[in-house]
């Protein structure tokens, strides 16, 4: 801060006034924080506007943002929420695992599906005969 004689009063000079934030980005920030937060539920565009950004009309978001700028924040959104709930991820997949190793079959079968990438096998018939798919990874063989 800078000082400005005027006479007998001095005047505190700041430096430049608008420091604040952008309107778009402090929007941008908001949508951020509420569609980041795993516990906040989804809203659609035009509650967004009027509930999260406290927009007059629920248009007003797409006057904001381009199409493509609220595709970029809910990818960003999406990133944040997920980073925020993969702890617990971890924490359910331990207990699953210790689900199946005490005999629950649903809990083995869960583990495999989610962690090994195992489906059931599927049985589809062609013309009479019956063919029978086993699947793993994205790999499949057939036997007849």
């Amino acid at each position: 801060m800078g000082e400005k004689k005027l006479g007998d009063k001095k005047k505190i000079v700041d430096g430049p006034k608008d420091k604040r934030i952008p309107k778009k980005v402090e929007h941008r920030q908001k949508l951020l924080e509420y569609l980041g937060n795993p516990s906040n539920k989804m809203l659609d565009r035009q509650e967004l506007s009027t509930v999260v950004l406290g927009f007059a009309h629920a248009s007003t978001i797409h006057q904001v943002f381009t199409p493509d700028e609220l595709y970029e924040i809910y990818d960003e959104a999406l990133r944040i929420r997920r980073s925020r709930y993969a702890a617990s991820l971890s924490d359910i997949d331990l207990a699953l695992m210790a689900s199946a190793k005490k005999g629950d079959a649903q809990a083995a079968k869960l583990v495999y599906q989610r962690l090994e990438g195992w489906r059931e096998a599927a049985i589809r018939e062609n013309q009479g005969a019956t063919k029978i798919v086993i699947t793993r990874k994205g790999l499949e063989e057939e036997s007849d």
